[in-house]
């Protein structure tokens, strides 16, 4: 190699376990959407529901960015795991019990009780299609497709059959 040339660092593959994680995410990132809808119509005036879907895109979108500035985000995937399997109920919890003492400001208790699980779903469905490569990339976004495929498919039946806040 001549100076000044870079050296290409080795493509792996994603495993079969990183497809079906990204579906995973996925498939609840959508269920916890749409259910949380349904929660804050309950909770607070029908029309901050809409609230989920801007929670959600910006949930995505800040660890896009944020991984775009980062050295080797992938090794920050376990505790994204993590977070987001700690977040997502906890933000429930909040909402739920918390729900009917929060009032004037509940809009912006809110945002702090989803808003961080947002971000740590968003952060894996991130990670995980950083961490693939070439022709792996469309596979990978494939996975991800199909979770929330299922997820809205799924969410309409679950929602006749479970509690919202237990979904």
């Amino acid at each position: 190699m001549t100076e000044g040339e870079i050296t290409p660092r080795p493509v792996s593959a994603p495993s079969l376990g990183d497809h079906l994680t990204i579906f995973g995410v996925s498939l609840s990132l959508l269920v916890f959407q749409i259910a949380l809808t349904r929660v804050l119509s309950v909770v607070v005036w029908y029309h901050f529901a809409s609230l989920t879907i801007s929670l959600v895109m910006l949930g995505i979108a800040v660890p896009g960015v944020w991984f775009a500035r980062v050295k080797n985000p992938v090794r920050l995937l376990p505790a994204c795991l993590l977070a987001s399997g700690a977040l997502v109920p906890l933000s429930v919890v909040v909402i739920v019990k918390a729900g009917s003492l929060l009032l004037d400001s509940s809009v912006v208790w809110i945002i702090l009780a989803v808003l961080p699980a947002m971000i740590a779903m968003g952060a894996v469905i991130c990670l995980l299609l950083i961490k693939a490569e070439g022709p792996s990339i469309g596979r990978m976004y494939g996975a991800d497709l199909l979770g929330a495929c299922l997820g809205a498919f799924a969410v309409i039946p679950l929602l006749h059959v479970v509690p919202t806040p237990a979904l």
